[in-house]
């Protein structure tokens, strides 16, 4: 008779998730509260199921991991999945909620990291979503804790993926970036839908 060795449980993680019946906001995973806390942004997600490590959600919990952090939130510019991402595509995938459901775990994190590659450069939409998020965050003081992954050897935005294996290196949010583009929006948005609401 073989006896069954009772399994040792080496560590318990915690996957929460915000989202509704269309949007995911952002999925956390959390297996220690005393280490720091990282919220890495990128562009879209690949899986409206929170459940699902896609490549790019196992790129990043690793990092995390490999730096001593005790837990990831991953949220993304546009907080549905995108099978094409032009600018039509993009349009009905941004919502006010996200950019409000990112600030929101933002003031939890000890990092921010924005994680974009050239996508922002590349799309108008997604140039001005970016300009959105930035000024939500400077609106809520939380420019000190931003820094955007660059490649090593270019110093450019980069995407996980992009980084092909490669350490991370992050590279700070410049104020005057931050606050140009906060002018820029607070001007834009006066003519435009979007509003942010902070919390009070």
């Amino acid at each position: 008779m073989i006896k069954k060795d009772n399994p040792t449980l080496l560590e318990e993680i915690t996957v929460t998730s915000r989202s509704n019946t269309q949007h995911l906001f952002w999925v956390r995973w959390s297996w220690n509260s005393l280490l720091p806390q990282y919220l890495v942004v990128a562009n879209y997600p690949s899986v409206g199921d929170p459940r699902v490590l896609d490549l790019t959600r196992l790129l990043i919990v690793n990092h995390v991991r490999g730096v001593k952090g005790g837990g990831v939130a991953i949220a993304n510019l546009f907080s549905r999945p995108v099978t094409n991402a032009k600018d039509e595509s993009l349009v009905s995938s941004a919502t006010a909620q996200g950019l409000k459901e990112i600030a929101l775990m933002a003031k939890e994190v000890d990092q921010v990291v924005l994680a974009m590659g050239s996508l922002p450069n590349k799309s108008k939409v997604a140039g001005a979503r970016l300009e959105e998020m930035l000024a939500v965050l400077h609106h809520e003081k939380l420019d000190d804790k931003v820094s955007w992954l660059v490649n090593p050897k270019t110093h450019q935005p980069a995407h996980p993926l992009s980084l092909q294996g490669q350490d991370w290196q992050l590279s700070p949010l410049s104020p005057t970036v931050a606050t140009a583009t906060s002018k820029r929006e607070s001007s834009r948005h006066k003519k435009k839908e979007f509003e942010y609401q902070p919390e009070i």
